[in-house]
Protein backbone atom coordinates (compact mmCIF):
# COMPACT_ATOMS: atom_id res chain seq x y z
CA UNK A 1 0.00 0.00 0.00
CA UNK A 2 2.70 2.48 0.91
CA UNK A 3 4.37 1.93 -2.12
CA UNK A 4 1.26 2.41 -4.05
CA UNK A 5 0.64 6.10 -2.20
CA UNK A 6 4.37 6.67 -3.22
CA UNK A 7 4.20 6.17 -6.45
CA UNK A 8 0.76 8.64 -7.05
CA UNK A 9 2.73 10.90 -4.74
CA UNK A 10 5.39 10.84 -7.19
CA UNK A 11 3.46 10.82 -10.24
CA UNK A 12 1.60 13.98 -9.22
CA UNK A 13 4.66 16.02 -7.96
CA UNK A 14 6.70 14.88 -11.10
CA UNK A 15 3.48 15.37 -13.24
CA UNK A 16 3.09 19.49 -11.53
CA UNK A 17 6.61 20.08 -12.53
CA UNK A 18 6.55 18.68 -16.09
CA UNK A 19 3.48 21.11 -16.89
CA UNK A 20 5.02 23.80 -15.69
CA UNK A 21 6.58 25.99 -18.72
CA UNK A 22 10.10 26.69 -18.08
CA UNK A 23 11.56 30.78 -18.27
CA UNK A 24 12.66 30.98 -21.81
CA UNK A 25 16.14 32.60 -22.61
CA UNK A 26 16.78 34.91 -25.80
CA UNK A 27 19.85 36.83 -27.13
CA UNK A 28 20.52 39.85 -29.20
CA UNK A 29 23.22 39.62 -31.36
CA UNK A 30 24.60 42.81 -33.04
CA UNK A 31 26.55 42.70 -36.27
CA UNK A 32 27.69 45.99 -36.07
CA UNK A 33 31.25 45.44 -34.77
CA UNK A 34 34.60 44.79 -35.74
CA UNK A 35 34.49 41.73 -36.18
CA UNK A 36 31.38 40.75 -36.69
CA UNK A 37 30.00 37.49 -35.41
CA UNK A 38 29.39 36.02 -38.60
CA UNK A 39 32.76 36.99 -40.09
CA UNK A 40 34.08 33.14 -39.58
CA UNK A 41 32.83 30.03 -39.15
CA UNK A 42 34.64 30.15 -35.43
CA UNK A 43 32.86 32.93 -34.73
CA UNK A 44 29.60 31.23 -35.61
CA UNK A 45 30.45 28.21 -33.71
CA UNK A 46 31.25 30.22 -30.24
CA UNK A 47 28.19 32.24 -30.38
CA UNK A 48 26.31 28.58 -31.03
CA UNK A 49 28.66 27.64 -28.32
CA UNK A 50 28.26 30.37 -25.85
CA UNK A 51 24.05 30.33 -26.16
CA UNK A 52 23.92 26.31 -25.47
CA UNK A 53 26.03 27.17 -22.72
CA UNK A 54 24.20 29.61 -21.03
CA UNK A 55 20.44 27.72 -21.83
CA UNK A 56 19.77 30.49 -24.31
CA UNK A 57 16.86 28.90 -26.79
CA UNK A 58 16.55 31.86 -28.88
CA UNK A 59 19.12 33.92 -31.05
CA UNK A 60 17.76 37.38 -32.60
CA UNK A 61 20.55 38.35 -35.21
CA UNK A 62 20.61 42.24 -36.03
CA UNK A 63 21.31 42.02 -40.03
CA UNK A 64 20.18 45.48 -40.70
CA UNK A 65 21.15 49.05 -39.05
CA UNK A 66 22.28 52.11 -39.94
CA UNK A 67 21.82 51.18 -43.82
CA UNK A 68 24.23 48.78 -43.10
CA UNK A 69 22.49 45.38 -44.50
CA UNK A 70 23.75 41.76 -43.87
CA UNK A 71 21.86 40.19 -46.72
CA UNK A 72 21.84 40.83 -50.81
CA UNK A 73 20.41 44.33 -50.77
CA UNK A 74 20.31 46.75 -53.84
CA UNK A 75 19.33 49.98 -51.49
CA UNK A 76 21.82 49.13 -48.48
CA UNK A 77 25.25 48.64 -47.89
CA UNK A 78 25.89 44.98 -48.35
CA UNK A 79 29.47 44.84 -48.01
CA UNK A 80 30.25 43.59 -45.07
CA UNK A 81 27.78 40.54 -45.70
CA UNK A 82 28.91 39.59 -49.31
CA UNK A 83 32.64 40.49 -47.80
CA UNK A 84 32.13 37.75 -45.33
CA UNK A 85 29.78 35.37 -47.80
CA UNK A 86 32.95 35.04 -49.96
CA UNK A 87 35.66 34.67 -47.47
CA UNK A 88 33.06 31.61 -45.69
CA UNK A 89 32.17 30.34 -49.39
CA UNK A 90 28.47 30.20 -48.56
CA UNK A 91 25.77 32.36 -46.14
CA UNK A 92 27.36 33.50 -42.96
CA UNK A 93 23.59 33.56 -41.43
CA UNK A 94 22.08 30.37 -43.21
CA UNK A 95 25.41 28.84 -41.90
CA UNK A 96 24.43 30.48 -38.55
CA UNK A 97 20.65 29.12 -38.45
CA UNK A 98 22.06 25.78 -39.37
CA UNK A 99 24.52 25.13 -36.66
CA UNK A 100 22.24 26.81 -34.37
CA UNK A 101 19.16 24.53 -35.22
CA UNK A 102 21.29 21.35 -34.88
CA UNK A 103 22.03 23.07 -31.15
CA UNK A 104 18.22 23.12 -30.39
CA UNK A 105 17.49 26.74 -31.07
CA UNK A 106 15.48 29.11 -33.06
CA UNK A 107 17.04 31.87 -34.97
CA UNK A 108 15.21 35.20 -35.71
CA UNK A 109 16.34 37.90 -37.80
CA UNK A 110 16.28 41.32 -35.99
CA UNK A 111 15.78 44.44 -38.40
CA UNK A 112 16.84 47.74 -36.59
CA UNK A 113 14.40 49.96 -39.54
CA UNK A 114 14.19 52.59 -36.87
CA UNK A 115 17.55 53.95 -36.07
CA UNK A 116 18.22 57.45 -34.83
CA UNK A 117 21.85 57.05 -34.73
CA UNK A 118 22.63 58.90 -38.46
CA UNK A 119 20.01 60.66 -38.65
CA UNK A 120 19.72 64.02 -36.36
CA UNK A 121 17.05 65.26 -38.81
CA UNK A 122 14.04 62.75 -38.24
CA UNK A 123 10.54 64.04 -38.54
CA UNK A 124 10.06 61.75 -35.22
CA UNK A 125 13.04 64.24 -33.92
CA UNK A 126 11.92 66.89 -35.28
CA UNK A 127 8.16 67.15 -33.54
CA UNK A 128 8.60 65.24 -30.28
CA UNK A 129 12.55 66.50 -29.44
CA UNK A 130 15.54 64.52 -28.67
CA UNK A 131 14.03 64.45 -25.05
CA UNK A 132 11.65 61.60 -26.29
CA UNK A 133 15.24 59.32 -26.88
CA UNK A 134 16.37 57.05 -23.78
CA UNK A 135 19.98 57.10 -23.65
CA UNK A 136 22.79 55.24 -21.57
CA UNK A 137 25.88 57.49 -21.70
CA UNK A 138 27.66 56.02 -19.27
CA UNK A 139 31.00 53.49 -19.99
CA UNK A 140 29.92 50.27 -19.89
CA UNK A 141 32.56 47.59 -18.78
CA UNK A 142 30.80 44.67 -17.69
CA UNK A 143 27.07 43.31 -18.89
CA UNK A 144 25.59 44.36 -15.44
CA UNK A 145 26.64 48.28 -17.43
CA UNK A 146 24.02 47.54 -19.84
Amino acid sequence: MKAIALFFLTLIFTSTAYGQDLPRRGLFVSLIQEPPVLASRQDIQNLVDFAKKTGTQTLFVQIYRSNIAWFPSKVADSRPYEACRKDLAADPFRLLIKEAHAAGMEVHAWLNCLSLSANENAPLLKKYGPEILTRNLKEKKTLKDY
